[in-house]
This record gives C-alpha cells, structure tokens and sequence, in this order.
C-alpha cells in the first residue's frame, strides 16, 4: 500500500511539472541552431544552407566568427537591441552602488545598472565579471561553446562579485 501511495505522488508531481513546448524560445529570446557546421544564433531558427546565406547577405546586425586557419565560418550572432522593462536603466560606466557587468577587453566599457527594481535584456559580449553593487540581483550570460543561456551564479545578495573562467556574453540583468 506505501509503495502504491508514493507511485501516485510521483506521479502526480510528474504531471504537474510545466514541460517547455517544443522549440520554446529561451529567455533571452535567441535560438540557437546548427547549419552546415556554422552555429546560428537568431530571434528565429535558420535551419538551411539558403536561409543562412540569405541572413549573412541582410542588413541585420550580426557578429560572424570565423576559423582563422580556414577562413571557415563558425558562428553568426544576431545582435538584439536591448529590451528594458521599467526603472532599470543601463550606463556605460559603473557608479557607486550599480550592479556592474565588467568588461574583459579593451575597449569595451563597463555597464552600471540602477534604479529599483526590473530586468534588461541585451547582449554585452566579452565580459569577465559581475558586481551586484548595493543590490541584491541576477545576471545570465551565453555559453560561449555551447551558447546556452546560464545564471551568473543565480541570485546574488548586495556587494557580491563573481568572476568567470573565459569571457562570456551576457544577456540579461535583473535587480530585486
């Protein structure tokens, strides 16, 4: 009878999990594809040869990585204007108090994040390390060889800094 009872927990805790849609969009709103070897990361999946021809040849704004021994393309990047909900606002340059996503070459700026609470999206590339400032917040960055969206360490309280192992792209920031 225990055995019965908890097959049924299971199962109804099983049945209650939301299951992500097929092909859902991640948060940051990108999808990340593969196409002939090259990895494509858009706000809409390219799955064919053509498709990423005809995106390469757009006027959309893109970062293309290319295989310097081949001259290969390896990744294309569609470069998303940042999309602000209320009261956060993003400077180039850190003041006293921001939360801080710190550039790891030069001559990226830093950007300070203020105001009392909400997230911004975007895409800040080349950064090594987040500061909370004052505030208790989160940050997300892309993998760089996997291009999966991950929490910079999730929820952080105020004055904490976390430094990453390789430079990463992050995507969005969001202050409690």
């Amino acid at each position: 009878m225990r055995r019965l009872v908890l097959g049924a927990v299971v199962v109804a805790v099983a049945l209650a999990l939301p299951v992500p849609a097929a092909g859902a969009v991640p948060a940051d709103g990108l999808v990340t594809t593969e196409v002939d070897g090259v990895t494509v990361t858009t706000t809409e999946p390219i799955e064919t040869a053509e498709a990423l021809a005809a995106f390469l040849l757009s006027a959309t704004p893109k970062d293309v990585e290319v295989d310097v021994d081949t001259g290969g393309v390896v990744s294309v990047t569609e470069r998303v204007a940042p999309t602000v909900t209320p009261f956060v606002t993003v400077s180039g340059a850190c003041g006293a108090g921001d939360a801080c996503l710190v550039s790891g070459s030069a001559p990226l700026t830093d950007y300070g994040f203020r105001g009392p609470a909400g997230t911004v999206t975007g895409s800040w590339p080349s950064r090594v390390r987040w500061r909370t400032g004052s505030r208790t917040a989160q940050a997300w960055y892309r993998h760089p060889q996997t291009s999966v969206t991950t929490s910079w360490g999730g929820v952080l309280g105020p004055n904490t800094q976390v430094t990453a192992s390789v430079l990463v792209t992050a995507v969005r920031v969001t202050l409690y």
